[in-house]
């Protein structure tokens, strides 16, 4: 049993969010609540409770920083989004229904205050059908309101045919994007080393490419990760019958996709996850990519500088599986050898 001063102790965090003075903040999805903490580390508060009512959050969570260093918390499992002042006192909720036939797969938020949300076309049954099949990059505002359209990006969201189970395949490329210091995106889909860099008016300013040695999923992968999923289904009592039909249902792309997923600093940076192959996980790791989602993670990055030029790779320290970044320094989510979550910063040299 772990002990010591619950102030400093995480169950699983999520996300992280900076103020303008340095001031972080967690999103814990199993406590159901925010941890605020000083650059240095020192616990201020501690906002939140489980439930689904003002200042109760949901099992999954995830925070951004808006204008005026408001804080948004995206309540995923009671599809609403929360609005906090900055001394995490509760202003509003709103809800975040599939709109339109689609829904809000990402947030994020650039050190301008500027809001934006990815929304790929919404493909579960009964679901409206979206009016065209591209993915939406769009800007709103702190109650939910849509004010501008940024980009819109191909996406590979399909529906299974009438009749037909619906296919799992692992790792189709996805849209991932985010936004740079000025409050301008880039974007781009995984299957494809392109990255676009549109400014904040949603005017493409350029394309970079990267060359890259296709990684392929292998057999060895495909077996690994199919045992694991049989297991997980029959542990959550499904039938023979039933594993052996989801099994027939999952398919595989040749090679994993070109990058992961992206992250920009607000040093105007711009960072590019690699993955990183399923036979090189351990068993416990192994259990996190029985679903479908991101392929595993690489702790390598490549990094652009804010023109887009090449700059080099960056080594992510062992045992870090989220991270955010300020103008210096990076604050990661390092989890020890007993899967115990840490906090911990490091300062960025540039050479």
């Amino acid at each position: 049993i772990a002990d010591g001063d619950p102030a400093y102790m995480f169950g699983h965090i999520s996300t992280l969010a900076f103020f303008s003075d340095g001031t972080v903040v967690l999103a814990d999805r199993l406590g159901h609540h925010l941890k605020f903490f000083s650059p240095d580390g020192v616990h201020l508060r501690t906002v939140g409770t489980a439930g689904s009512g003002p200042g109760e959050f949901g099992s999954d969570i995830l925070v951004y920083t808006a204008a005026g260093d408001t804080l948004l918390v995206a309540d995923v499992k009671n599809m609403q989004v929360h609005s906090l002042a900055p001394d995490g006192t509760w202003l509003d909720s709103w809800r975040s229904f599939p709109d339109g036939g689609w829904i809000i797969q990402k947030w994020d938020s650039s050190p301008t205050g500027r809001l934006v949300t990815l929304m790929p076309p919404f493909g579960m049954p009964g679901a409206p059908p979206a009016s065209d099949s591209l993915d939406l990059v769009l800007v709103r505002d702190v109650r939910g309101q849509v004010l501008d359209t940024l980009a819109r990006v191909p996406s590979r969201q399909t529906r299974a045919a009438p009749g037909r189970p619906r296919v799992s395949r692992y790792w189709t490329g996805r849209t991932d994007f985010c936004l740079n210091a000025d409050g301008g995106l880039v974007a781009g889909r995984s299957d494809d080393y392109r990255l676009r860099w549109y400014n904040p008016d949603g005017d493409l300013d350029r394309v970079v490419s990267l060359r890259h040695k296709e990684l392929p999923i292998s057999e060895r992968d495909q077996s690994l990760l199919i045992q694991k999923r049989e297991a997980a289904l029959i542990e959550g009592g499904q039938s023979p019958g039933q594993v052996a039909q989801s099994a027939s249902a999952v398919e595989f792309e040749r090679f994993y996709p070109a990058w992961r997923s992206i992250k920009c600093s607000p040093d105007g940076t711009l960072w590019v996850q690699r993955p990183r192959p399923v036979e090189e996980l351990s068993e416990a790791r192994l259990d996190a990519y029985v679903t479908i989602g991101l392929p595993p993670a690489s702790s390598e990055w490549d990094v652009f500088d804010e023109a887009g030029r090449y700059l080099g790779i960056i080594d992510i320290p062992p045992g870090v599986v989220n991270f955010g970044l300020t103008e210096d320094r990076l604050y990661g989510v390092w989890e020890d050898d007993l899967d115990v979550q840490h906090l911990t910063a490091w300062r960025i040299e540039r050479g």
